[in-house]
């Protein structure tokens, strides 16, 4: 073949040429950029949010129960926990070769059977983890002379716009104070109905 090739230089460099098309055509039609690639990774991270509770406590009401509740789950490598002040993380790791993406909807499925969670836990999230938000690729600061509440609805405004753009897949409204509800109820109000504050509470998270 090399032989035949060094005898016959014109189909050489129509061959040359033919390979640098291809790739040129692969380059622009075939090859996704982006100036952040994002990379996903083998495994399902949960978490939760649990107020005021101490390492301790999130360790025996929402770690044990969510490591216990993964036990039996097919191609599962090691299950990776963190706990902290008001929350946990556990990091599902999945065996090499299995995608964490046949799994996530089983892990989902078992972590809402768990049903000793404490009354004031968030919901838990159930995700796989990928650096697509690591990385900003424009900042757009929004500004004015309005209260906080109007800036934070404009910026959704232009958070929406901006999402429905062709090539924009997400958009994330950052720099805002925590929104919070308070209720404020009337003991005596509450007793006149037979009702306590954990009555109160409990029909709140539902």
């Amino acid at each position: 073949m090399i032989r035949w090739f060094a005898r016959n230089d014109i189909a050489s460099n129509f061959l040359i040429i033919g390979i640098l098309l291809w790739g040129g055509w692969s380059v622009m039609e075939r090859v996704p950029l982006e100036v952040q690639p994002a990379i996903e990774f083998n495994m399902v991270e949960i978490s939760a949010n649990y107020r005021g509770g101490s390492p301790e406590d999130v360790e025996r009401a929402v770690v044990i129960p969510i490591e216990s509740a993964m036990e039996g789950l097919h191609g599962v490598d090691r299950i990776e926990s963190q706990c902290g002040m008001g929350g946990a993380r556990v990091r599902v790791v999945m065996k090499e070769g299995s995608d964490p993406k046949d799994h996530l909807e089983e892990i989902k499925t078992r972590v809402s059977h768990i049903t000793n969670f404490p009354q004031e836990m968030e919901p838990v999230r159930c995700q796989i983890p990928d650096s697509a938000m690591w990385f900003d690729v424009i900042k757009i600061a929004i500004a004015g002379e309005l209260e906080e509440d109007e800036l934070l609805k404009a910026a959704r405004r232009v958070r929406d716009d901006l999402v429905e753009m062709p090539g924009i897949s997400q958009a994330t409204v950052l720099g805002m104070s925590p929104q919070e509800i308070a209720i404020e109820a009337d003991p005596m109000r509450l007793r006149d109905f037979g009702l306590t504050f954990a009555d109160l509470s409990a029909a709140i998270q539902r």
